[in-house]
Protein backbone atom coordinates (compact mmCIF):
# COMPACT_ATOMS: atom_id res chain seq x y z
CA UNK A 1 0.00 0.00 0.00
CA UNK A 2 1.12 3.66 -0.97
CA UNK A 3 0.56 6.18 1.19
CA UNK A 4 0.28 10.00 -0.06
CA UNK A 5 0.00 12.80 2.17
CA UNK A 6 -3.84 11.85 3.94
CA UNK A 7 -5.04 9.25 2.01
CA UNK A 8 -3.81 5.75 0.95
CA UNK A 9 -3.53 4.76 -2.70
CA UNK A 10 -4.27 0.22 -2.82
CA UNK A 11 -3.17 -1.07 -5.77
CA UNK A 12 -4.98 -4.54 -5.50
CA UNK A 13 -6.26 -7.13 -8.21
CA UNK A 14 -8.09 -9.78 -7.14
CA UNK A 15 -9.57 -11.30 -10.17
CA UNK A 16 -13.51 -12.74 -9.57
CA UNK A 17 -16.54 -13.34 -12.31
CA UNK A 18 -18.37 -9.89 -11.41
CA UNK A 19 -21.57 -11.76 -12.36
CA UNK A 20 -21.21 -14.74 -10.17
CA UNK A 21 -20.28 -12.54 -6.36
CA UNK A 22 -22.00 -15.15 -4.60
CA UNK A 23 -19.36 -18.20 -5.51
CA UNK A 24 -16.30 -15.90 -3.80
CA UNK A 25 -17.15 -15.98 -0.22
CA UNK A 26 -17.06 -12.81 2.12
CA UNK A 27 -16.62 -10.28 -1.42
CA UNK A 28 -17.24 -7.77 1.33
CA UNK A 29 -13.71 -8.00 2.68
CA UNK A 30 -12.40 -6.40 -0.93
CA UNK A 31 -14.58 -3.19 -1.00
CA UNK A 32 -14.63 -0.43 1.65
CA UNK A 33 -12.81 2.62 -0.71
CA UNK A 34 -13.60 6.10 -1.35
CA UNK A 35 -14.20 5.26 -5.22
CA UNK A 36 -14.94 2.21 -7.52
CA UNK A 37 -14.86 2.77 -11.17
CA UNK A 38 -16.99 0.08 -13.46
CA UNK A 39 -15.69 0.85 -17.15
CA UNK A 40 -17.17 -0.44 -19.93
CA UNK A 41 -18.91 -3.09 -17.43
CA UNK A 42 -22.38 -1.75 -18.44
CA UNK A 43 -21.99 -1.70 -21.41
CA UNK A 44 -20.90 -5.14 -22.12
CA UNK A 45 -23.59 -7.01 -19.99
CA UNK A 46 -26.41 -8.13 -22.15
CA UNK A 47 -28.00 -10.88 -20.38
CA UNK A 48 -30.40 -10.26 -17.49
CA UNK A 49 -28.32 -13.12 -14.98
CA UNK A 50 -25.30 -10.87 -15.43
CA UNK A 51 -26.91 -7.14 -14.65
CA UNK A 52 -28.12 -9.33 -11.58
CA UNK A 53 -24.56 -10.42 -10.91
CA UNK A 54 -23.58 -7.36 -11.39
CA UNK A 55 -25.78 -5.46 -8.98
CA UNK A 56 -25.18 -7.58 -5.85
CA UNK A 57 -21.39 -6.71 -6.34
CA UNK A 58 -22.47 -3.06 -6.73
CA UNK A 59 -24.66 -3.51 -3.66
CA UNK A 60 -21.68 -4.87 -1.91
CA UNK A 61 -19.54 -2.28 -2.71
CA UNK A 62 -22.14 0.69 -1.74
CA UNK A 63 -22.64 -1.53 1.83
CA UNK A 64 -19.07 -1.71 2.65
CA UNK A 65 -18.35 2.16 1.84
CA UNK A 66 -18.12 5.19 3.98
CA UNK A 67 -20.62 8.26 3.47
CA UNK A 68 -19.26 10.53 0.17
CA UNK A 69 -18.03 7.30 -1.42
CA UNK A 70 -18.31 7.29 -5.15
CA UNK A 71 -19.48 4.89 -8.07
CA UNK A 72 -18.14 5.79 -11.36
CA UNK A 73 -19.60 4.52 -14.35
CA UNK A 74 -17.81 4.83 -17.57
CA UNK A 75 -19.66 3.52 -21.20
CA UNK A 76 -21.20 3.37 -24.08
CA UNK A 77 -23.18 6.20 -25.04
CA UNK A 78 -26.59 4.40 -25.89
CA UNK A 79 -29.41 4.97 -24.21
CA UNK A 80 -29.88 1.48 -23.15
CA UNK A 81 -26.50 1.30 -21.81
CA UNK A 82 -27.15 4.68 -19.88
CA UNK A 83 -30.80 3.38 -18.62
CA UNK A 84 -28.87 0.73 -16.93
CA UNK A 85 -26.20 2.64 -15.23
CA UNK A 86 -28.61 4.63 -13.96
CA UNK A 87 -31.27 2.10 -12.64
CA UNK A 88 -27.75 0.20 -11.35
CA UNK A 89 -26.80 3.17 -9.09
CA UNK A 90 -30.57 3.79 -8.01
CA UNK A 91 -31.52 0.57 -7.25
CA UNK A 92 -28.11 0.16 -4.83
CA UNK A 93 -29.18 3.21 -2.77
CA UNK A 94 -26.92 6.03 -4.12
CA UNK A 95 -27.53 9.34 -5.20
CA UNK A 96 -27.32 9.78 -8.82
CA UNK A 97 -25.52 12.60 -10.71
CA UNK A 98 -27.02 14.47 -13.97
CA UNK A 99 -25.43 12.10 -17.11
CA UNK A 100 -21.91 13.67 -18.72
CA UNK A 101 -21.09 12.71 -22.33
CA UNK A 102 -17.75 12.94 -24.51
CA UNK A 103 -18.01 12.23 -28.50
CA UNK A 104 -14.64 13.32 -29.39
CA UNK A 105 -11.62 12.24 -31.71
CA UNK A 106 -7.80 11.59 -30.68
CA UNK A 107 -5.84 14.87 -32.01
CA UNK A 108 -4.39 14.47 -35.60
CA UNK A 109 -1.09 15.32 -34.26
CA UNK A 110 -1.36 11.72 -31.87
CA UNK A 111 0.04 8.91 -34.47
CA UNK A 112 -0.56 5.44 -33.68
CA UNK A 113 3.15 5.29 -33.69
CA UNK A 114 3.42 7.07 -30.27
CA UNK A 115 2.14 3.42 -28.74
CA UNK A 116 5.28 1.84 -29.57
CA UNK A 117 6.33 -1.62 -28.13
CA UNK A 118 2.20 -1.26 -27.23
CA UNK A 119 0.71 -1.14 -30.79
CA UNK A 120 -0.50 -4.69 -31.50
CA UNK A 121 0.80 -5.40 -35.33
CA UNK A 122 -2.34 -5.19 -37.45
CA UNK A 123 -4.64 -3.78 -35.20
CA UNK A 124 -5.54 -0.21 -35.70
CA UNK A 125 -6.80 1.31 -32.22
CA UNK A 126 -9.49 3.32 -31.59
CA UNK A 127 -9.59 7.63 -32.46
CA UNK A 128 -12.87 8.26 -31.92
CA UNK A 129 -15.28 7.61 -28.70
CA UNK A 130 -18.66 8.36 -27.97
CA UNK A 131 -18.96 7.60 -24.30
CA UNK A 132 -21.31 8.77 -21.12
CA UNK A 133 -20.44 8.65 -17.20
CA UNK A 134 -22.68 9.02 -14.15
CA UNK A 135 -21.57 9.22 -10.39
CA UNK A 136 -23.38 7.54 -7.68
CA UNK A 137 -22.39 8.75 -4.14
CA UNK A 138 -23.48 7.38 -1.20
CA UNK A 139 -25.13 9.56 0.98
Amino acid sequence: MLYLGLFAISKSFIPFDITEVEKHGNVRQLFGQDLYILNYVVSELFEEGDLQGLRKLVTAMVESSQSGSKVLVIGRNESGVVAKAQTLLANSGLAVSEIFESKENMDYDEPASDLGDQLIKDRHPRVKWDSFWIIGTKE
